[in-house]
This record gives C-alpha cells, structure tokens and sequence, in this order.
C-alpha cells in the first residue's frame, strides 16, 4: 500500500540518523497516515468512491441451446471489464454499429455458428438505444481486434476486421435463452 512504501524508508531514516522509535510503534499511526494521504492523495473522498464503484461487476450471461455463454455488459463499468479484461483475444465481440449499446462477448473456443452468432447479434441490438427498431445493425469481430480510443473513456473503442448482420430485436427470442448473472470481484480495479 502508499502507506508501506513511505514508512519502511521514513522508519530506517529515523532509527538511523535520529535515533527514534520507528513509526510503526507510534501511538498516532492513524493520525500520521491521514496526514501522508493527504499530502499525496489530494481527493480521499473521490478515492473511496471510485472504490466502491469498482468493487463488484455483475455480467448479465445467456446460454445458447448449444450451451455456449454469451456475456452482456450493460453499463460502461461493465462494458470496459467485458471487453477488455474478461474476454479472451480469439472470443467474438459484438455491438451495435454507430450507436450506444451493450458490448456483447460469445465466449467459446473453435469456429460460431449461425445461431449464436445471431442471438449475440439480437441481444447488442436489444440492450441498445435501437431497441424498437427493425433490421439493426450490428458490427462483430474478434476481442483481439477491439481497442481502446486513446484520451476517452474505456467502454470507447475503435475496432477492425468487422462483419456486419442486420437483425430485429426480438424480445421473444431473448426470453427463451436461459439467463445467469455472473458476479466477478475485481480486486485489481482497486489498487490505489
């Protein structure tokens, strides 16, 4: 933690040059931390909540009748960790083209079919802003080839390689595909 790496060398200077008891034995080691945050985290109250933000992901999951899960990030939090922590390079990622949605993973290993390659399609354009609209258009490609955009948050990306279904969302459809939540603690979003 900050703490540790500023008292380990701060203790050795005092024992050393000023002969004093080490921090650690300190009666106001609290106090004295607050102090050492203060000087080198100018914001502690945006800290903690940016803590308690990224303590838990909840993944929405739903499983082809092939049993293959096909994961559904729908928020940013959940769009950034999706794409680009969770997924592996070689899973399919999919989105809406030209528009705010859901980004969508198929999580498998060997070639797609059809059919999840059209539910993970449906479900981009279902949790999207073209919800009610007919003949969506929905971009995929491989994790690999999703970036992202330098300076914008990291739900932002830019990808290559990409095909392009057209798909009604169909809320019927959706319904018929088992549907899990999937809830990941994610403990490295939380170094500080």
């Amino acid at each position: 933690t900050l703490v540790g790496v500023i008292i380990a060398p701060l203790n050795k200077f005092l024992a050393s040059d000023w002969k004093i008891k080490p921090i650690s034995f300190c009666i106001n080691l609290a106090t004295f931390c607050n102090l050492l945050l203060s000087i080198f985290c100018k914001d502690t109250k945006k800290i903690s909540e940016t803590k308690k933000k990224k303590e838990k992901i909840e993944l929405q999951i739903y499983l082809t009748s092939s049993d293959t899960p096909i994961y559904v990030g729908k928020n940013n939090l959940q769009n950034e960790y999706l794409t680009h922590q969770f997924a592996r390079p070689n899973d399919l990622w999919m989105h809406v083209k030209d528009g705010p949605g859901s980004h969508v993973i198929i999580h498998k290993d060997g070639e797609y079919t059809e059919e999840e390659i059209r539910t993970g399609a449906i479900l981009a354009a279902y949790f999207s802003k073209y919800q009610d609209s007919s003949s969506v258009a929905v971009d995929y490609t491989k994790v690999r080839n999703v970036k992202k955009i330098p300076g914008r948050r990291n739900c932002f990306v830019t990808y290559t390689n990409q095909k392009t279904i057209y798909i009604d969302p169909d809320k019927n459809i959706i319904d018929k595909y088992t549907k899990a939540f999937f809830l990941m603690q994610t403990w490295h979003l939380l170094d500080l």
